[in-house]
């Protein structure tokens, strides 16, 4: 029974209780005249007025359909919700406004689950420098998927010498990881080097590949006597490049090799290589400052 009723029924209930014990033990008057007997039929007629009205009321009351037993709802998988949830969100993501990518992290919601291959699609697109400070604020688990997503697309494309260098790049970022140990920098520099190896085993003109193998072979110690062969692999690279449109990217061949030739004590080679440099590119700050010293 709702509330209300229930109130309604005790009101009229008590008011009808009320005026009946008050008639009934009332000792009746001396001398009834005729007014005074107009009055009680009247306060009669009332009082049979209200308890009409608790009758109805209670009638009401007691036919009304009690609503059935609800049955025993089972226990929810909490994470049956959650994949259910970002299930329905991918599907209606148009209609919705992409709140199933990102903006429920920003309205409040729970944040999106990381997705390895979105990620490192999204990478891919951008240059060397915003793809290390966009792996840098992965967390170390995000880290790690996305670098097992990229061994599985080399592993699934072995002669596609594009993935592997991505591979090895994706190793260089975890050299470069907040926290990593020395060891694991080795264990992660010689990972990036086999791959970049194994790039440039596939396509020997691969810019990025041969580029990335330089790199890392010249900042290995110098007591590994590794220089050399770095300023082989940039000067194979700079003979290769020149052979195409010039890129922006091309101008750090230049500067490195210089950088190396220098330090290696041949410093009128080097700034021959810096002046070969700024003729294929002449707005290179960088190449522009070295000529100046």
């Amino acid at each position: 029974m709702k509330a209300p009723v229930l109130l309604a029924v005790f009101l009229v209930a008590g008011v009808t209780s009320a005026a009946v014990s008050w008639f009934f033990t009332s000792p009746p008057p001396v001398a009834a005249s005729s007014g005074v007997e107009s009055e009680v039929r009247a306060l009669a007629q009332r009082i049979d007025e209200l308890a009409r009205r608790v009758d109805e009321v209670a009638n009401r009351a007691t036919t009304t359909t009690a609503p059935a037993a609800r049955e025993a709802v089972p226990a929810l998988d909490p994470g049956a919700v959650d994949r259910a949830v970002r299930a329905w969100l991918a599907e209606h993501r148009s209609e919705i406004g992409g709140v199933a990518k990102g903006d429920a992290a920003s309205s409040g919601g729970a944040p999106p689950e990381f997705d390895p291959a979105a990620t490192a699609t999204e990478l891919w697109k951008l240059d060397w420098e915003t793809q290390a400070e966009r792996w840098q604020k992965l967390t170390k688990e995000q880290r790690a998927a996305l670098v097992a997503h990229i061994e599985e697309l080399a592993k699934a494309q072995p002669n596609n010498a594009d993935i592997q260098n991505r591979l090895g790049e994706g190793y260089v970022q975890m050299l470069l990881a907040p926290g990593t140990g020395f060891l694991e920098m080795g264990k992660w520099g010689q990972l990036a080097d086999r791959q970049f190896t194994k790039a440039l085993e596939l396509d020997s003109h691969h810019w990025s590949a041969r580029f990335n193998k330089a790199m890392g072979l010249a900042h290995q110690p110098a007591i590994l006597g590794s220089r050399p062969k770095a300023i082989e692999h940039f000067e194979v690279l700079m003979a290769q490049q020149e052979k195409l449109n010039p890129e922006p990217r091309h101008a750090d061949v230049y500067l490195v090799l210089g950088n190396l030739l220098a330090e290696s004590g041949d410093k009128e080679k080097a700034r021959e290589v810096w002046e070969r440099g700024r003729k294929r590119h002449p707005n290179s700050r960088e190449l522009a400052e070295k000529l100046e010293k």
